[in-house]
């Protein structure tokens, strides 16, 4: 049987990675640092729950010599970027400086090791497709941390790791955070079926344009990826939806009109060039038959339900 380590096992993405590699026959360590939110009920004999604080990478390190796993996967850490721009020094030191000494950890003991990394690597671009080879620009505490690991990961894999990042554009499910717009958006649709809401929904703009996936889609390429070989792969959809997308298929299936609930609020308004991007899952297609299979639509019904 093997063994994998979820780090950030409570979280979105690491919760549904749990759930997998359980199905998937693994003996499954999981870590949280505060939120057992999406894991606490998660009753399996192969799953073990364990408090970790990312800041304590000494701790980490030990914990990961003593587990001895065969895969490690990094969903952890600060990851809501506006979030690392009012804590930079915290979001270095947990995004960054951890996980580098946990990757030399994974080196010299030829573990396995996975990294959750994000398309904010690229910057603030707009109104164009990027891939694998798109130039990198970080542009905020959170994109910096995941841009510094990418490259280390590279070097790394040049001396024979076994590490696999995944550039992993916007992807939702019901599961999402609540302060993440796709979330903010259906969670006030599941208030408006169960009563109503006594106040507006306030939102930025309407216009801005991401590509959006659904979260289980992209946890299954993760896991495809971590079985073939140490790779770089970007993860995406190939579409762009608006805001105001997410507004129509959330509000319309239920017979509500989203102009009668929504007020626009500058205080939302991010002060960035980010939008209308779009990554290509060309490569990811070609080296381990990955596509996205649900649709937009389809993914942002289930939020509201």
């Amino acid at each position: 049987m093997k063994t994998a380590i979820v780090i950030g096992a409570s979280g979105m993405d690491g919760s549904l990675m749990s759930e997998l590699l359980l199905r998937e026959g693994y003996m499954v360590h999981g870590t949280y640092n505060t939120n057992k939110r999406w894991v606490e009920n998660l009753f399996h004999p192969n799953f073990t729950l364990h408090k970790m604080d990312l800041v304590n990478a000494d701790k980490l390190n030990q914990f990961v010599l003593t587990i001895k796993p065969d895969e490690v996967y990094n969903f952890g850490g600060v990851t809501f970027s506006p979030d690392s721009i009012r804590l930079p020094d915290y979001t270095m030191q947990v995004n960054y400086t951890s996980v580098m000494k946990l990757m030399e950890i994974c080196l010299f003991n030829q573990i396995k090791f996975f990294q959750a990394s994000s398309s904010e690597v690229f910057g603030n671009v707009k109104d164009c497709e990027l891939n694998e080879s798109s130039r990198k620009d970080p542009h905020t505490p959170y994109a910096q941390a995941k841009y510094y690991v990418d490259t280390q990961m590279n070097h790394y894999r040049s001396m024979g790791g076994k590490f696999y990042n995944a550039i992993s554009f916007n992807h939702e499910c019901e599961r999402r955070g609540a302060h993440f717009v796709t979330a903010k958006i259906c969670n006030y649709v599941k208030e408006l079926r169960n009563g109503g809401s006594a106040n507006r929904l306030k939102l930025g703009s309407l216009d801005s344009k991401r590509d959006w996936g659904y979260a289980p889609d992209f946890v299954e390429g993760f896991y495809a990826q971590m079985q073939g070989e140490p790779s770089e792969l970007v993860f995406a959809t190939g579409i762009v939806h608006s805001v105001k997308d997410i507004l129509e298929c959330a509000f319309a299936p239920h017979g509500y009109s989203w102009e009668d609930y929504v007020t626009i609020d500058s205080t939302f308004i991010r002060n960035d060039d980010r939008n209308n991007i779009w990554g290509t899952y060309s490569k990811a297609k070609e080296t381990i038959g990955w596509q996205p299979t649900t649709k937009f639509e389809d993914f942002i019904y289930k939020m509201t339900l």
